[in-house]
């Protein structure tokens, strides 16, 4: 009976985690046993693993793993402890907060406590304990791994976790002997890792695994950064080395949904007009049904009574969208063939780069970790690092908004491991930000295409500034409310509401007043007065001609670049365009949205849409 009970457990425990043995890779055959450590909470590599002081680990540390025993393949499993979870946002906090944990890490790590610097003056024990954190914080990239969880708010976050000293200890190979990943043990609502031998191996032999199993490209830089110091500089002076005369690597994507002779074609098929009875719209989005109010235009519930489709995913049929226009259905939709060269951020970047060229005063400088541009990046981080600056980039996501997954760091390894929770660029840091009370601030720009050939485009009034919630610094880099502004999806974050027209009233009077928006520092007033020839700011006559030639550059990249966005006769569009302006009013594109929210729109301006529609469907010349 107790054999069949463990049977039955084992069973459920598959059923519940089979997603996960089967992603890891583990062996069907060691499932049971897997079961057994996970539930009993038993740590036994010791009796198949020892330490060995060895002076020339690959991360500097002074132990490695080895075998006390012979191991065949696939024969064992270990359940690894994990010493520290976090998060890139909580994780300093976290070391300030806990002193014991700042000491179990750098017993791990092998990082000394911070000394008194002989060029400096005397620094307190506070001071020196705060220097000792930031190199154990710097030191956890070389070690740490992740996984990704969905939080309370229902996106999904990136855990970081420290291994205890088996896992931490286990060297690295391009032939690697054992495998070691994490596993979220439900039972206990806790994760672990699990080691096993994926070779043979022989009593007193190292234990090997890849740092890096899922990256194929540029693996030698992205493993420097795991690597120690000594050999970490190596690799970045050889990047350098082989890479800094040369030019700037621009990729281009070719992967075209739709080519250009197919849109050309199908472009000259028809010119729409609207239908004598007037357009009948089918959406699935809330705020277009209940706010579209325009005479002209008639909600449906079925798609086959339409002749306006406004999607919230992505549309793909262009062909059988511009067939049944030259059968006499014409219909619209609100997309644009290939526009993911203007929505999606590493394409963004690639269609400004084609374009204009690089090292802009409205976008910057920006490198898809992805491509060749990963070594471009290195170069001019380690330049700049050089030269005394101090390189803060923002990492982000592909092709996630409200501020998913974005990371601030000015620290190369922290920046280079994000690639391995999924595909990032790495864009430079706007450090020195026009200031709204000594506060960061974006703001979100409606921004309508009705037309490629000819270019025409259109800017909703109104626009929606957002705003830190903490005084700005370049200090605190995984403070998200100083330089993040996007509050209304994080819970418990204080959502500051400003007005288009109050804010720029009050900006104009802060910016003319005798304080300055930093409260001390005079910067951003001189380069404004300097941006003014002495006059006072004006948002009409100094900011605001700036952002319309701002967008209309960022839409004109989009479309001038190789497959670019291509005309068709029935589409439209809306995007949402992100700005920020620097400490000289110079307008920078932060990103661009498809299918943006406009919650906030429709609450400050109910009749929103009837704009956006009566513009792009209605007005000749609105």
């Amino acid at each position: 009976k107790k054999g069949e009970r463990m049977e039955e457990e084992v069973e459920g425990f598959v059923g519940v985690h089979r997603s996960q043995l089967e992603g890891v890779g583990l062996p069907s055959s060691l499932w049971s046993a897997a079961y057994k450590k996970l539930s009993g909470e038993i740590f036994d590599a010791g009796e198949y693993v020892e330490f060995l002081c060895s002076p020339d680990t690959s991360r500097g540390v002074d132990c490695n793993v080895v075998a006390k025993v012979d191991m065949k393949a696939f024969s064992q499993v270990f359940l690894i402890d994990h010493a520290w979870t976090t998060t890139w946002e909580q994780s300093r906090k976290q070391l300030h907060a806990m002193p014991h944990l700042v000491q179990r890490m750098q017993s791990i790590m092998g990082v000394p406590s911070a000394e008194q610097p002989e060029d400096e003056p005397p620094l307190s024990p506070d001071e020196l304990a705060s220097r000792t954190v930031d190199q154990v914080w710097s030191a956890m990239w070389k070690f740490n791994n992740s996984y990704s969880v969905t939080a309370e708010s229902g996106t999904p976050q990136t855990c970081w976790y420290m291994q205890d000293e088996v896992g931490s200890w286990v060297e690295h190979s391009e032939t690697p002997n054992v495998k070691i990943a994490p596993i979220f043990y439900a039972d206990k609502g806790i994760a672990f890792s699990l080691m096993w031998p994926i070779e043979d191996i022989d009593e007193g032999d190292d234990l090997t695994r890849d740092f890096l199993p899922n990256v194929r490209s540029h693996r030698d830089v992205k493993l420097a950064v795991m690597l120690s110091a000594e050999k970490q500089q190596e690799t970045i002076d050889q990047v350098i080395a082989e890479h800094k005369n040369k030019p700037h690597t621009t990729t281009t994507t070719t992967s075209s949904t739709h080519s250009v002779s197919e849109m050309n074609q199908l472009a000259k098929t028809i010119a729409p007009e609207s239908e004598a009875g007037g357009f009948k719209v089918y959406t699935p989005l809330k705020f277009i049904r209940e706010h579209l109010k325009t005479k002209g235009f008639t909600l449906v519930d079925d798609e086959a009574d339409a002749n306006i489709f406004w999607h919230y995913s992505h549309f793909r049929d262009f062909t059988g969208l511009m067939e049944n226009a030259s059968k006499g259905r014409i219909q619209y939709v609100n997309q644009f063939p290939n526009e993911k060269v203007l929505v999606v951020k590493d394409l963004l970047s690639e269609s400004v780069q084609q374009v204009y060229g690089r090292n802009l005063a409205w976008f910057k400088n920006t490198f898809s970790l992805e491509t060749d541009e990963l070594l471009d990046f290195v170069v001019e981080y380690e330049t700049r690092r050089q030269a005394g600056q101090q390189p803060i980039y923002i990492v982000k996501p592909w092709n996630m908004a409200r501020c998913q997954g974005h990371v601030v760091s000015d620290d190369l390894g922290c920046i280079l491991r994000q690639v391995e929770t999924g595909p990032k660029i790495a864009q430079e840091y706007i450090s020195n930000p026009f200031l709204f009370h000594g506060k960061k601030f974006d703001m979100r720009f409606m921004v309508m295409l009705k037309s490629v050939e000819p270019l025409n485009i259109f800017m909703h009034k109104l626009f929606w500034p957002r705003f830190a919630n903490i005084p700005f610094s370049t200090g605190d880099l995984e403070e998200y409310e100083k330089h993040f502004t996007v509050m209304n999806y994080r819970p418990g974050a204080e959502y500051t509401l400003i007005q288009a027209h109050d804010f720029v009233k009050e900006l104009e009077t802060e910016y003319n007043n005798t304080h300055t928006a930093s409260g001390t520092d005079t910067t951003a007033q001189h380069n404004t007065r300097h941006v003014t020839n002495g006059e006072p700011l004006s948002w009409e006559e100094h900011i605001m001609p700036r952002i319309r030639d701002t967008l209309v550059r960022v839409i004109t990249a989009a479309t001038k670049r190789q497959e670019g966005i291509k005309h068709l006769p029935c589409c439209r569009a809306l995007y949402g365009v992100d700005l920020m302006l620097d400490a000289e009013c110079n307008p920078i594109v932060l990103e661009v949205n498809f299918s943006p929210d406009t919650t906030r729109a429709c609450r400050t301006e109910p009749t929103f849409w009837d704009d956006i529609f009566t513009t792009l469907f209605l007005d000749p010349n609105p």
